[in-house]
């Protein structure tokens, strides 16, 4: 008699389903769905006003869907109200913006240990030290935003996000201001930090230069629908 095989389906850190949402002057999502797995890395494709910056304030709870569920490991996001998203959000996830967002006043690594603090993480001086040397930005720890390059800024965004420890890693358009090279750069500098730290990354960008660079890629239309890229 043959032994019995019981499939186990994988669990997912993110689910969507069913998910659109309207802004009130037009434009917006879906009705999508799509999942994340734990440490996978999945590239979000589309043309400019999409919709693709919604869709990744939907999945980290800054937006509220008008209809359908968003799971983040295995809460339901779309139902909490703002002080339930927030902590979700806070315990979870890492948002590296297309502005990058660093506070000008305070140097690079006071931006990490801030961003710890506000976490509600304790302080770790030596994960903020080992972080910042894998990301090539020891010697600038003490200096200002303002004095750093645009390729060292996004380093520093990147070290401020993954110094949270997220599960789920949110990328806005790393790429749209960069030539063929620093791109290839930052992506790949993404791919490895989130890789390194065990976080899904989801990356939101009209950037096909970074297709060879993900093994899954969607394409989210002018319909505000997706699609899974074939081609990758």
């Amino acid at each position: 008699m043959a032994p019995c095989r019981y499939l186990i389906a994988p669990v997912m850190l993110l689910e969507v389903e069913n998910l659109s949402f309207r802004h009130p002057g037009g434009g917006g999502v879906g009705p999508l769905g799509f999942t994340l797995a734990p440490a996978e890395a999945c590239l979000l494709l589309g043309p400019s006003g999409s919709g693709k910056s919604t869709l990744l304030q939907l999945v980290a709870g800054l937006l509220t869907p008008e209809t359908g569920t968003i799971l983040l490991d295995g809460e339901p996001m779309h139902a909490l109200g703002p002080a339930a998203r927030d902590d979700l959000r806070r315990r979870t996830t890492a948002i590296v913006f297309q502005s990058l967002r660093l506070v000008s006043a305070i140097s690079v690594h006071a931006n990490l240990a801030l961003a710890r603090r506000l976490a509600g993480l304790p302080p770790d001086p030596g994960r903020i030290a080992r972080l910042l040397e894998r990301l090539g930005l020891a010697p600038l720890a003490g200096r200002l935003p303002r004095a750093l390059s645009q390729g060292e800024a996004q380093r520093a965004a990147l070290a401020r996000a993954l110094v949270t420890e997220p599960r789920l890693l949110l990328a806005d358009e790393p790429t749209s201001a960069l030539d063929d090279a620093q791109a290839t750069a930052a992506a790949t500098l993404l791919l490895d930090a989130a890789r390194e730290a065990g976080a899904a990354l989801l990356v939101v960008t009209h950037d096909a230069r970074l297709k060879p660079l993900f093994g899954r890629a969607l394409v989210l239309g002018a319909d505000g629908r997706l699609a899974e890229d074939a081609a990758t």
